[in-house]
């Protein structure tokens, strides 16, 4: 199957520009080997060398199971990532130079697939919108914040989806959203304006076909992990429902405003689901002749805004 076409030149030119700027931006904390001082001191903290001490990539030990360190009475708990994320830092551990600093070197290998990912979500957006795709590739939000963690591997199959849903190529589109939710789950929340625009226009036998497939194809990529270790695959959703709120959260500034924040999980879904009922509400009521493209943002934002940790 074929995702894409060739990469139009100007989109590479303005995502190596990014890139450029953006490893600029995290240099002072690979050439410190991300010390606790450089990385406040600079803001160029990631998670991907952190992964790597705190997991023993090094030793390419699975990421979905709880290990036990018994001779310094440590636990090791599975990776706060869905399956494919997980499964792909762990293959790129094999091909990461063996020097002194591995975190560094782990960090330079992701730069270089997460540079890629980059450069194919500018290339879908300027296929969906020539004359706005760089706005994205110019957001400072961006470039400041492209190297923390593997976000980018979800947004580039998500943006694949988007665009082959309103071109009618529905399998491909729900392939692609299956593995998006599979790097990273909030792209999952699409399924809400596809089912109204379902419901509005192109049908609903189409739309309860295109999230079976989706389903589907979800159950495929992620049942190997969950047949070989179930409790380790669940790891992630399981801390992402019971966890507090995290730093750049809505909810940190409150508490550091005075605010007495109790029961986080229930003020997290009662907005979120608030903010969700008006975007719903907005996109059932606008014309029949939507697209995906005109409405994902919406829902990328109730779901982004109220959260319980900021993720770039």
């Amino acid at each position: 199957m074929r995702i894409s076409k060739k990469i139009n030149l100007s989109v590479l030119a303005a995502g190596l520009l990014v890139l450029f700027f953006s490893y600029y931006k995290f240099s002072y904390c690979v050439n410190s080997n991300f010390s606790g001082i450089s990385v406040t001191s600079h803001g160029c903290y990631s998670d991907i060398p952190i992964f790597w001490n705190t997991h023993l990539l090094e030793a390419h030990l699975w990421p979905y199971k709880q290990i036990q360190i018994p001779e310094v009475n440590q636990v090791i708990n599975p990776v706060e990532y869905p399956f494919l994320t997980g499964f792909f830092t762990w293959l790129l551990s094999y091909i990461t130079p063996n020097a002194d600093q591995y975190g560094v070197n782990f960090f330079k290998v992701n730069t270089l697939i997460i540079g890629a990912f980059f450069i194919i979500c500018l290339n879908f957006l300027r296929k969906t919108d020539k004359s706005k795709y760089f706005y994205f590739a110019a957001a400072p939000a961006v470039i400041f914040s492209l190297f923390i963690n593997w976000d980018v591997l979800a947004i580039a199959p998500m943006l694949g989806a988007i665009y082959f849903f309103d071109r009618g190529k529905y399998r491909r589109s729900s392939l692609l959203l299956a593995i998006s939710i599979s790097f990273k789950f909030f792209p999952v929340v699409l399924l809400i304006p596809i089912f109204i625009i379902g419901l509005t226009g192109i049908g609903l036998k189409k739309i309860f076909n295109y999230i079976a497939l989706t389903a589907c194809f979800f159950i495929l990529i992620n049942l190997p992990a969950a047949i070989y270790n179930f409790d380790g695959w669940l790891y992630f959703y399981k801390f992402s429902f019971n966890r507090g709120f995290g730093s750049g959260s809505v909810w940190e500034i409150l508490k550091l405003s005075g605010v007495d924040l109790k029961g986080i999980n229930f003020l997290y879904f009662s907005s979120t689901f608030l903010v969700f009922v008006f975007f719903i509400s907005y996109t059932y009521k606008i014309e029949r002749s939507t697209k995906l493209a005109n409405v994902a943002f919406y829902f990328t934002f109730a779901f982004v805004i109220f959260n319980k940790v900021y993720s770039p």
